[in-house]
């Protein structure tokens, strides 16, 4: 029953509603606040067991930190994938009296998001993909990924493109080339700071063997925050951008610098010859100063 009450009150829109699924579907008259006490208990519990894994871990040496855990067999293929977003919550459930930092920005609060996901794929020696998908390279299809509401020119195709028709015509785009497979996925989020989540990323992905596997990646977009966790956290994964966020901010400068541009950046992005992309623009008149980043491949 205890089960029941936490997958009703963790998983549904309100403890109100929790209360009237217990009713109807476990025939159990139990009160929303009940169910509230229980749900806080668990998660508490949940919390303090990851703060517990994250001290350990932060005592251990580097060297051990990276050796992973011998109780799992690590991934062919480790990647960890992260972002931040906002999210709205209620404030304490109508407490008052709260102190003035709990109250301020009370409704919407930052989340990060991190996703550990375990692969496999074959390895070439070479680009089996050298060529950028059409769907990725034609102005009005990026516009809708990275969602750029403004319109800038006529349409010339591709009217009614969507997001699944692009990746499903990306997919198709190389008959040799496989992507890899995914075999696991572990998510993990939270409403701390970046410092604090940098370390229970870390603590998860060590638990999943993720340092012992033989090839590692750190897929996310340009927010700085997420690099300063790929170099403390991971600093032995590749560093990957997002295609699509790559693509977007290209299309966005094109569009600055005439238009034209786009295609080249954009084939110039997919085989990973960003500098090309960034010297263009920090030659260019109507672009501020340009500075090159660190060494960052794009993820695609």
């Amino acid at each position: 029953m205890l089960q029941k009450m936490i997958w009703a009150g963790s998983n549904l829109s309100s403890y109100e509603m929790a209360q009237e699924s217990m009713q109807k579907l476990a025939e159990q008259p139990i009160s929303a606040r009940r169910i509230r006490r229980q749900v806080e208990t668990i998660g508490q519990a949940r919390v303090s067991e990851i703060e517990h894994q994250v001290e350990s871990l932060k005592t251990m040496t580097f060297q051990e930190r990276r050796s992973g855990s011998s109780a799992v067999e690590a991934p062919k293929l480790a990647v960890v994938m992260m972002d931040g977003g906002r999210y709205q919550r209620r404030n304490h459930f109508g407490q008052e009296n709260l102190p003035e930092e709990n109250t301020r920005h009370k409704h919407w609060r930052e989340s990060k998001v991190g996703c550990l996901l375990s692969m496999e794929s074959a390895i070439h020696s070479s680009d089996p993909c050298e060529q950028i998908p059409d769907g990725f390279v034609h102005a009005s299809a990026v516009r809708e990924i990275a969602k750029i509401a403004e319109k800038q020119g006529p349409e010339e195709a591709f009217p009614g493109e969507t997001v699944e028709a692009i990746k499903a015509e990306a997919s198709g785009h190389c008959a040799d080339h496989k992507p890899p497979e995914l075999l696991a996925r572990d998510v993990i989020a939270s409403g701390k700071s970046s410092d604090v989540f940098g370390w229970q990323l870390e603590s998860r992905a060590r638990q999943l063997n993720f340092p012992s596997a033989p090839r590692q990646a750190f897929v996310a977009d340009g927010a700085k925050t997420n690099w300063r966790i790929q170099r403390e956290h991971f600093p032995n994964a590749t560093p990957i951008a997002d295609l699509i966020h790559a693509l977007s901010y290209a299309w966005s400068a094109a569009q600055a610098v005439g238009g034209g541009v786009y295609s080249t950046w954009a084939q110039a992005i997919w085989q990973g010859d960003v500098k090309q992309v960034i010297a263009e623009l920090a030659s260019h008149p109507a672009m501020p100063q340009v500075t090159t980043p660190d060494s960052v491949s794009i993820e695609r």
